[in-house]
């Protein structure tokens, strides 16, 4: 069971969105996706800081962390540096400890990645990771146990990160629409579809607000996992602020909420 809940809280694995927008004009299921013309959107604001509670049937296992940083330089770009953290509490970690840190910079003009590093400590198992994006040539460098491999990718290919960020600064689909989406992540090319449920209002130890419900779902070469399909809950503004997640696994539900919110400067 603790095994399970390891899965869970990895928070990264609620953002495995793994998505470049397609837009088809010939698929009525799909909605007409855009970003604002000057490339710049409220949704992404170094400052924003959001801390989430882990919790499995009822029992908290942990904390997460989303917090955009000042903006830095990659090469000749300017990118949001991003980091996801996620510690289990102490009654978990005297079974199975984790602690996770996620960082992806992402190009603050056109938001794609431009660097995503992976530090975990899960239990006995450590991993590191660092990817180089070359979105310009539509590959990927990936550094992993001594190891340097590179890979193809999509145009404009998200990290398992970067995606809900570049989610957020999408117009959001009609209910009943999806977005169909890809991201590179672990050597492979994912494609997730995005589906927008209706709008609900959910209460928060942070407050009430009025959100978009999203179901996301894998698939990897036409087919659907059926396996981890997560729900979201966005904030139904300009912000796209994630303030719920749930997810099931085999016994129950773990949900992700929103617990301190900390805005951006504009």
């Amino acid at each position: 069971m603790i095994k399970k809940i390891k899965f869970v809280t990895i928070f990264s694995f609620l953002f495995l969105f793994f998505f470049i927008i397609q837009i088809s004009g010939e698929d009525k299921a799909l909605s007409s996706i855009n970003h604002k013309e000057n490339n710049s959107s409220p949704a992404i604001q170094s400052g924003e800081r959001l801390e989430f509670s882990l919790d499995w049937v009822g029992i908290n296992a942990g904390t997460a962390i989303l917090e955009v940083g000042k903006e830095v330089n990659i090469g000749d770009s300017k990118a949001f540096h991003i980091t996801s953290t996620a510690r289990s509490n102490d009654f978990i970690s005297r079974f199975f400890p984790v602690e996770d840190r996620i960082e992806t910079f992402m190009d603050a003009q056109n938001f794609f990645p431009l660097k995503f590093l992976i530090h975990q400590r899960e239990g006995k198992r450590v991993k590191e990771r660092e990817v180089h994006y070359d979105q310009a040539n539509h590959k990927v460098v990936q550094l992993e146990e001594g190891k340097e491999t590179t890979f193809d990718i999509e145009p404009m290919a998200q990290d398992a990160l970067s995606a809900l960020y570049f989610f957020r600064t999408l117009q959001m689909p009609l209910p009943g629409k999806s977005a169909i989406i890809k991201v590179y992540e672990g050597g492979k090319n994912w494609d997730l579809e995005v589906k927008v449920l209706g709008k609900e209002t959910i209460d928060t130890p942070v407050g009430s607000f009025n959100t978009v419900k999203t179901l996301v779902m894998a698939r990897y070469e036409g087919v659907f996992l059926n396996k981890g399909d997560i729900t979201v809950w966005f904030t139904d503004d300009d912000r796209r602020v994630p303030v719920q997640m749930q997810s099931k696994v085999v016994i129950g539900s773990v949900k992700a909420v929103l617990t301190s919110r900390e805005d951006g400067t504009e």
